[in-house]
């Protein structure tokens, strides 16, 4: 078994001993090193399917290797094992290892229908899914939500990585709505080094990168400010750089990134930007953003962050998406996160900002900034399935229509670590007549795997 799949199986095991619903997907854990072939095929077909994550199975990986693995609620980490060959005759005078099938017109063995292994590629499938039920006040009610989120991994031995997920959903109309949430190659350079390349989440800040998938999120909507076109960058293309290592006593993880810049749309007729578009353009118009997140561990189960990104969003046209070839703005993000695990009680927080700065020459010259933060706990009562949740949360922005105040509340029931209903009533105080100032009934079902 290579280092890099025990660190990775280390870290997962440690995580599903600290809490109870732990992030979890399946995956294939096979014999020691060593065992004879009749009792390594054996233990192939009597070993349970291990649960494990959807997302960053490298983050895990290395933290676990350079003891920096965070103790946080699940952070969308995989659990990555990785047999070891032993020789059995298929009987036509051949040896091969228990990870090449005996069949002449097949090159591998298709160990599980999710999992599969070619010589040194193993690839594995595993996603989420989701469907929601809603009543907002002063609007008809409705099933608002089918969501559908596979994922694809493929490792080459402990060194490379490839990530895909795409996402579908069924919009107002029936028609189904197909995104490419993230697509990386990932390459293990050393025990504390990883470096990815293409399409993945902002690594600004700790909830969309770690907490945003619906099975992992414990509430059904996303904290007010954080979704798309809001305070929190959410996807970028370019490259990152990731990581962990020990300071004395204290853990260290840390991702370093460079990017096309984000988008600023602009309402031509009233010479305001209305929002910023952060979800991964390939046309960076001569626009780039350099960023990052420090995240230290001075305590086993406690997570501080910071995080900082800096440089020039392209200017494009609100109605129709054009580009106004004018000279990229300055734009920069801050934000500070906490996580907190004490027994079953679960808490985080987080603040983000992002700001375009003022220029006089341009055809929106203000400087513009959108800002989000929240405060949310969760208990797990003992000895049962149920799981109340309180969060609060301020959204602020440009416009007085768009700001806003939330409280909620909910409670979910944890049929497995991976599968849960969630029902939650949101509190929203925003400027009245709006969307924004309505309440809200939510019930959600998430299955993960």
């Amino acid at each position: 078994m290579s280092s890099h799949s025990l660190a990775i199986l280390e870290a997962i095991a440690d995580l599903k001993v600290e809490s109870q619903n732990r992030s979890n997907l399946i995956a294939y854990q096979s014999d020691n090193q060593n065992e004879e072939a009749s009792q390594a095929e054996e233990n192939n077909k009597k070993d349970p399917l291990e649960t494990k994550d959807i997302k960053n199975v490298q983050n895990k990986a290395e933290d676990k290797k350079d003891g920096t693995e965070s103790k946080d609620e699940p952070s969308k980490n995989d659990k990555e094992t990785s047999s070891t060959p032993t020789s059995k005759d298929c009987g036509n005078n051949e040896t091969t290892s228990t990870e090449l099938c005996c069949e002449p017109n097949l090159c591998g063995e298709i160990i599980t229908p999710l999992v599969w292994r070619w010589q040194d590629i193993l690839v594995e499938i595993h996603g989420a899914a989701a469907t929601e039920f809603s009543k907002t006040n002063g609007q008809d009610s409705s099933f608002d939500l089918v969501d559908f989120n596979p994922l694809l991994l493929a490792n080459y031995k402990d060194w490379f990585l490839l990530r895909a997920a795409v996402d579908f959903s069924i919009t107002e109309n029936g028609d189904t709505d197909t995104s490419l949430d993230f697509a990386n190659i990932n390459w293990f350079i050393n025990d504390f080094v990883s470096l990815s390349a293409g399409k993945f989440d902002s690594g600004i800040g700790q909830f969309v990168q770690n907490i945003s998938p619906r099975w992992i999120n414990k509430l059904p909507s996303v904290p007010i400010g954080f979704d798309s076109d809001e305070a929190a960058p959410q996807s970028e293309i370019g490259i990152q750089m990731r990581g962990g290592f020990p300071v004395c006593d204290m853990k260290v993880n840390y991702s370093l990134s460079l990017s096309n810049g984000p988008r600023a749309l602009i309402d031509t007729t009233n010479s305001v930007i209305d929002h910023i578009a952060t979800g991964g353009f390939t046309a960076a118009t001569g626009n780039y953003v350099t960023g990052g997140r420090l995240g230290f561990l001075p305590i086993p189960l406690l997570e501080i962050g910071f995080s900082l990104a800096s440089g020039k969003l392209a200017l494009y046209d609100l109605a129709d998406n054009s580009t106004l070839l004018q000279k990229g703005r300055d734009y920069n993000a801050i934000g500070a996160d906490i996580a907190y695990q004490l027994a079953e009680f679960n808490f985080r927080g987080e603040i983000i900002r992002q700001k375009v700065k003022a220029q006089i020459e341009s055809i929106a010259p203000p400087a513009s900034k959108w800002q989000a933060w929240y405060l949310q706990l969760a208990y797990r009562i003992p000895t049962t399935k149920l799981e109340p949740v309180l969060r609060y949360g301020r959204y602020r922005t440009p416009f007085d229509m768009n700001n806003q105040r939330q409280w909620v509340a909910g409670l979910n029931y944890w049929f497995t670590p991976s599968i849960v209903a969630k029902f939650a009533y949101e509190l929203n105080d925003g400027q009245d007549g709006t969307v924004n100032d309505a309440n809200v009934l939510l019930f959600q079902l998430a299955f993960g795997f």
